[in-house]
């Protein structure tokens, strides 16, 4: 609403079928049902405020790997038990107003055109009555496109639709009444937004009746809404381990190392499309020193480097913001036509981002680099246009013939120029970026800072670890590492990081290893440490919400929504990932995720589920409304949980579903109901879980339909998909 956009591109509700997808950072988990009950929550709250959700991408969209092209080959009984189940929430449960078709194919057919998915399962099959839109750049026909059922091309202006559809109807390729079912979705989607002649709701009259086209986009960095980001980032920390080390104790923090290549910058988001501007981000280093006890001394070395390209020019460096000025034309002459501050070097221009910028545009980037450390300093340019730095006013790197190409801004960007100057610490220096994008509607821009790296930097990060009472050590990923365009290509750490964490370890038993990535990574050192924190990409709060959980301000009580395996061969997908002859074989089948760790017998490093606290609980015994399922029938299942500890904490209980007997080929359990509740010490608390007949029930081609075959079935009650407290048996009718 701030920004005046009445569409968010989200969720991505696409599945962790393989822990290397480059996107997995933004999907929910690799269980069908979890990302459903996910998606539901958002795309109520989002569109309860009068701003369209566009659940994406329809579907199968589960790698980077030749991503606008490849053909995912899944079963129909697969897609619809695992992939399409997040998506037909998302529509019957939440109503989502708009949805997006996926880059793949599905079968050989692109998703932007392929019949069967949106008019014959999601428009009929579902009763969707919103907008599909395709992928930017995601449309590939005219006739094929549009019979199929796709009712907006994006971007504009249309390269397929448009005129080539007014054609398209006017010779009887495609009927008018076609035409006229995307014109009324169309104008339902403009009046669900508060846009048409009139509102549908008060709630979105309430939310546009100031928000007029003509208003330029706004930014507010709101005390309450970081208070939000803060409590949500700490309630996804993921506890893996903790040998009586966490929370900390100020008896055990005189000094406090903080250690790794994530330590002092904020690492809060993955890259690509996803990638928005933050608010100032608390870096882990900033959020210790701000709510460490007083008397503790908290000192920072960096260790190693991570970075596959230079690092993002940002305000650790900056002397106040930095200005980019915009000129009409491409020869940034005369008075601006319009100008802001950034806290960031790095820019995307996807269309007309204001209406005071015209689309043939070049613009100016200024301000003022501080070096806080003397040496050798790194300055870089990537950019999908033309560009070059100038420091103090004299050409430094010069990148406006570009030598080559980058996967950087979805494969548009250039190669990577650098140029090393050295700079004393304090030292200020102006610093200019000239730019002219790529073409009208399309540009990117990314000013690369690097601090010197002297060879000593991993033996300073040990000795000041040796030296310490207690560590926080912050290794992991980054936007360059987890993004859209490309996968990773294996799960270990980016950089020295490993070898990093042993040193730290072999000095010092009392440390932390902070995972700061989005997806799975190799952990064979996990024993050896005192505790291991997953925090994923945590938003702009990361550094307070850490010391939150690390201090013991919060008990931790986040759970893996996805599979941490020992090692990359132990995953499902391994034989089939990432294809080859321009299809992607879904051999696995049913059995993604822990369906097939928990059918196959193979052992997890961290099952799903999976998580600690600083509470301790016990399991009541369960009740069950009956044991006797008859369809229509719902089934809820209590129980109490005591906390034993002393400490508030939360407990996520997980209801898992077993076929004894199934006439038809089934996962050895699935999640199908899950409850998170917060128990003081002492408390004891009834939670309730709810089964419907679809939890006990497969899908059938045949039939077309959902069966639930007579006979027994365990539901499995406990704590992760590897931790079950109780099992009672119910019979199906």
């Amino acid at each position: 609403r701030d920004k005046r956009a009445q569409v968010l591109l989200a969720p991505t509700v696409n599945l962790h079928r393989h822990p290397l997808a480059g996107r997995n950072f933004e999907c929910y988990s690799e269980d069908p049902f979890l990302s459903a009950r996910m998606a539901v929550a958002y795309i109520e709250g989002v569109q309860s405020r009068g701003v369209g959700a566009c659940v994406k991408h329809f579907v199968a969209n589960d790698q980077e790997f030749e991503r606008m092209t490849i053909s995912s080959e899944v079963d129909e009984r697969v897609l619809h038990e695992l992939y399409l189940v997040p998506f037909e929430a998302a529509v019957l449960e939440a109503n989502a107003w708009a949805l997006m078709t996926a880059y793949n194919r599905v079968y050989g057919t692109y998703c932007s055109e392929h019949r069967w998915l949106i008019d014959d399962v999601l428009k009929t099959d579902w009763a969707f009555d919103g907008l599909v839109m395709s992928d930017w750049f995601g449309t590939h026909s005219t006739t094929l496109a549009a019979n199929a059922g796709l009712d907006l091309e994006m971007p504009g202006p249309p390269q397929w639709l448009g005129e080539k559809l007014v054609a398209a109807v006017r010779s009887g390729e495609v009927d008018e009444a076609i035409l006229d079912d995307k014109v009324r979705r169309a104008l339902r989607l403009r009046d669900r937004v508060g846009l048409g002649a009139a509102s549908t709701s008060a709630v979105t009259a309430t939310a546009t009746a100031d928000d007029g086209d003509d208003q330029e986009e706004g930014s507010i960095d709101d005390p309450q809404r970081r208070a939000v980001a803060r409590r949500a980032a700490a309630g996804a920390f993921v506890l893996l381990r903790n040998e009586s080390l966490l929370p900390f104790h100020q008896a055990n923090l005189g000094t406090l190392a903080v250690i790794g290549p994530n330590a002092d910058i904020a690492m809060v988001q993955g890259g690509g499309s996803a990638s928005v501007t933050p608010h100032a981000s608390v870096s882990p280093l900033a959020g210790l020193r701000r709510h460490a006890p007083e008397g503790t001394t908290v000192r920072f070395e960096r260790g190693t480097s991570i970075s596959k390209r230079t690092p993002t020019l940002g305000a650790r460096n900056l002397d106040g913001d930095l200005t980019i000025s915009y000129f009409e034309g491409r020869e940034r002459q005369g008075e601006p036509v319009f100008a802001e501050q950034v806290r960031s070097g790095y820019f995307v221009w996807l269309g007309r981002f204001s209406r005071s910028v015209p689309d043939n545009f070049s613009a100016r980037v200024t301000g003022t680099f501080v070096a806080d450390e003397p040496g050798a300093w790194t300055f870089s340019l990537v950019q999908a246009g033309r560009a070059r730095l100038l420091l103090d006013d004299e050409v430094l790197v010069d990148n406006w013939k570009p030598a080559g190409r980058s996967d950087a801004f979805f494969g548009f960007g250039s190669s990577e120029a650098t140029a090393t100057v050295e700079l004393a610490a304090g030292e200020k220096h102006t610093i200019t970026v000239e730019f002219v994008p790529a073409s009208p509607g399309m540009g990117g821009l990314m000013i690369g800072c690097r601090a010197p790296e002297p060879p000593d930097l991993e033996d300073r990060a040990v000795a000041l670890a040796r030296d310490a009472d207690s560590v926080v050590l912050v290794v992991g990923t980054d936007a360059e590492w987890e993004s859209e365009g490309h996968d990773r290509e294996s799960m270990q750490l980016p950089g020295a990081q490993e070898q990093l964490i042993y040193r730290v370890l072999d000095v010092n038993p009392r440390t932390v290893v902070v995972v700061n990535a989005a997806s799975p990574i190799e952990m064979e050192w996990a024993e050896r440490a005192a505790a291991v924190m997953q925090v994923w990409f945590p938003g702009e709060e990361f550094g307070n919400a850490l010391a939150d959980v690390l201090l013991g301000t919060l008990s931790p009580s986040g759970r893996l929504p996805t599979t941490i395996p020992f090692r990359l061969e132990d995953t499902p997908a391994y034989g089939y990932y990432p294809g080859a002859d321009g299809k992607a074989e879904y051999g696995e089948g049913l059995l993604m995720g822990y369906r097939w760790y928990d059918t196959r017998d193979v052992e997890p490093r961290y099952a799903f589920g999976h998580g600690l606290t600083y509470g301790a609980f016990d399991y009541g015994e369960p009740r069950v409304s009956t044991t006797t399922f008859r369809d229509g029938d719902r089934i809820e299942i209590t129980l109490p949980i005591t906390n034993r500890g002393a400490r508030a904490a939360a407990e996520v209980v997980q209801c898992y579903v077993h076929d004894v007997e199934s006439t038809v080929e089934r996962p050895q359990q699935e999640l199908k109901a899950f409850a998170k509740v917060t128990v003081e010490p002492g408390e004891t608390v009834s939670v309730s879980l709810v089964l419907d007949r679809r939890a006990f029930a497969y899908w059938d081609k045949a039939a077309r339909d959902w069966l639930v075959d007579p006979g027994e079935f365990e539901v499995r009650v406990g704590a992760s998909s590897r931790d079950i407290r109780h099992t009672v048996v119910l019979t199906c009718e």
